[in-house]
């Protein structure tokens, strides 16, 4: 028998907005950080079938439908025990997000390859903390920024005192050497 195959690129959607009566409050990853908190994050997962193994796949794992329920269950898993590594602080630090998206595709084309499932990306849409927890982050890089801008103008201050101080010596000098 013939099949066709779609060899497209298809997007897996796990995100607040992704609802089905399976998933009411939506299909976003919950993670549990290293300090305890959980965050909720909006995850893509661009994957294609591999056309030189795409009829394996299908024998081995199904249909479209069921390529898609091994794929979120894989991925899920994957992306909980990446991010689960980092604390809430870190996963709020746009270089620790791209580190561990990075190494969540490299561990799903790792699982998935064999299968015929080729990961092209894993994208993460926005994140969102306990609302408390994202109020007082906020507040940290706002009192970070209050913090880094006060050292800024404390070393103007400093260079400001001494180029005061050496136009003092450089008048004083001036002055001598009149008087002399």
């Amino acid at each position: 028998s013939v099949y066709k195959i779609d060899k497209s690129q298809r997007v897996l959607s796990m995100t607040a907005t992704s609802r089905n009566k399976e998933n009411p409050q939506g299909d976003q990853v919950i993670i549990k950080t290293n300090d305890g908190s959980n965050v909720e994050m909006d995850v893509e997962v661009v994957y294609e079938l591999k056309s030189s193994q795409a009829a394996e796949a299908y024998k081995n794992l199904g249909d479209d439908e069921n390529i898609e329920d091994i794929l979120r269950a894989v991925a899920r898993s994957v992306i909980r025990s990446e991010f689960g590594e980092l604390s809430t602080l870190e996963i709020s630090e746009a270089a620790s997000r791209i580190q561990r998206l990075n190494a969540t595709q490299g561990k799903l084309k790792e699982l998935l390859g064999p299968m015929g499932i080729e990961v092209v990306s894993v994208n993460s849409k926005s994140f969102h903390f306990n609302l408390e927890y994202d109020k007082i982050i906020r507040e940290r890089k706002e009192s970070d920024q209050i913090l880094t801008n006060q050292k800024d103008y404390q070393d103007a201050a400093v260079e400001e005192g001494k180029r005061l101080v050496a136009e003092a010596n450089r008048d004083k000098s001036n002055a001598m050497a009149q008087l002399q």
